[in-house]
């Protein structure tokens, strides 16, 4: 549907993350890829690689949505109930709220999409309206690269917010237990860990033997990479990915469950153990077409 604009609301700042608007610069990727029409986000964006990203993928962040668009499809994406109640007030065509852990949604939203591989649409029974989820429906960068691995090199990619000061030094002290092994970092790190750009860091992971990753978006991405990966889990809303990841057969710390004593060998631990996880293939034009065609289908109604 040519000419609906898709208006996005998330933030990405070192309290929240970036996680909810990567998976928004993958979905608005895809919408212009499918020139179904221009692409906002509002929002508070304050993690530098998250900005570039969304530029890359053609989207203007403003700080306040303007009012006019009442064809257009207003995704949410965040756990802040203000947030939800902001797009509920936007006016739109297609009200969507993205959930990653059943949540009981606002009335209102026509859609929810959960864009994880362990989604079902079991998760909200009380739900009547379209439920897209699961393997097909999750959003990754479509210019990702394949896995080709250098021997004794491990990455390290926690996300874009601040970390447990515990969970740093245990990364930072992965050098001297995993011996002979050169270790990358993406972001800042300090010591013997090989710091590299949060911008764009497939270029340099891709070639690395194995990798460390949390429990969030970056777990999709690895799947579709195809390196083996050993996870962390650091809040709860990361468990449901966290199991997925175990189900099958990839080693993970939860600082959690399994605490924090002697993090840096339950880290070695995992890592020397990482495993790759089922494919994952770019689901995001699918979202994009979903919410487009869902969009028409209203505005066409009498």
């Amino acid at each position: 549907m040519p000419g609906t604009e898709l208006l996005l609301l998330a933030d990405a700042t070192s309290e929240i993350g970036a996680g909810h608007a990567m998976r928004c610069a993958a979905l608005a990727e895809a919408w212009r890829d499918l020139r179904l029409g221009p692409v906002v986000l509002s929002g508070r964006v304050s993690i530098p690689f998250v900005r570039a990203r969304l530029g890359a993928a053609g989207v203007d962040i403003v700080s306040r949505a303007e009012t006019a668009q009442r064809g257009r499809v207003v995704l949410v994406d965040g756990y802040d109930p203000a947030l939800r109640e902001q797009a509920l007030k936007t006016p739109g065509a297609l009200h969507v709220v993205v959930d990653d852990v059943g949540d009981t949604v606002p009335v209102g939203f026509d859609v929810i999409w959960n864009p994880n591989a362990y989604g079902n649409s079991t998760m909200y029974p009380a739900f009547s309206g379209s439920v897209l989820t699961g393997r097909d429906a999750v959003p990754v960068r479509g210019d990702l690269p394949t896995w080709r691995s250098t021997e004794r090199t491990i990455g390290v990619s926690l996300g874009g917010g601040t970390l447990p000061a515990v969970l740093r030094a245990a990364v930072e002290a992965l050098p001297s237990r995993c011996l002979d092994w050169t270790v990358y970092g993406v972001g800042a790190w300090s010591g013997n860990v090989r710091s590299i750009p949060a911008e764009d860091p497939w270029p340099t992971l891709v070639k690395c033997d194995r990798l460390l990753v949390g429990s969030g978006t970056t777990v999709w991405e690895s799947a579709a990479v195809g390196i083996p990966v050993a996870l962390v889990q650091t809040a709860d809303n990361q468990a449901r990915i966290f199991a997925w990841a175990r189900s099958a057969g990839v080693p993970g710390v939860s600082l959690g469950e399994d605490g924090t004593q002697d993090l840096p060998a339950l880290l070695a631990g995992a890592v020397m153990g990482a495993a790759q996880l089922p494919q994952i293939r770019n689901g995001a034009p699918a979202a994009a077409r979903h919410f487009a065609r869902l969009a028409s289908g209203r505005l066409a109604s009498p």
